[in-house]
């Protein structure tokens, strides 16, 4: 085999680890991220009803909460945080659900929100 020969074999050898490299790296990569996204079950504890014995406002007479659920938000006022809802609105807050864009009217007409 004459220099040049060996040359042409030794790059295309260095090419063929690089892609196998490449391809490695690339797979290790995706593998982290599609592992990162995998996330155990959640579920709502319906049962949760903490006794209030005195709450802060008559039934649906207390301030307004705002919960954000326009930019398809895992955690919503039906779903996730149900429990959270729920004592609010015993302790006499009303609950709105944002669904839409928050904007500056929609912020004025609440008193606190969750975003």
């Amino acid at each position: 085999m004459n220099s040049q020969e060996k040359h042409t074999i030794m790059g295309v050898t260095r090419i063929t680890s690089a892609l196998a490299m490449t391809f490695f790296l690339a797979l290790l990569c995706f593998g982290q991220q599609t592992a990162s996204k995998v996330e155990p079950p959640r579920t709502v504890d319906l049962a949760f009803q903490p006794e209030i014995k005195n709450p802060a406002y008559p039934p649906g007479k207390g301030p307004v909460i705002l919960v954000d659920e326009a930019h398809n938000n895992f955690h919503t006022a039906v779903g996730t945080y149900i429990p959270f809802a729920s004592l609010l609105k015993r302790d006499g807050y009303v609950i709105q659900r944002a669904t839409a864009k928050i904007n500056q009217k929609l912020l004025q007409s609440c008193r606190i929100a969750s975003l």
